[in-house]
């Protein structure tokens, strides 16, 4: 999986390419939900929360 990575994103020269696929990505994503909040987007309502609206 690493191989496959590091060639489609070009990477040739080991930890200096690395680094510069860090910086060039670093804040891509920066207006996206963070992990546990997507999740939870995803997942919806836990079993709690639907119990508690159905009243029981």
């Amino acid at each position: 999986m690493r191989r496959i990575l590091d060639r489609a994103l070009g990477i040739r020269r080991g930890v200096e390419d690395r680094l510069a696929v860090v910086e060039a990505t670093a804040g891509v994503l920066a207006d996206h939900p963070d992990w546990p909040e997507w999740l939870a987007s995803v997942r919806g309502p836990g079993s709690a929360e639907r119990l508690r609206r159905l009243g029981l």
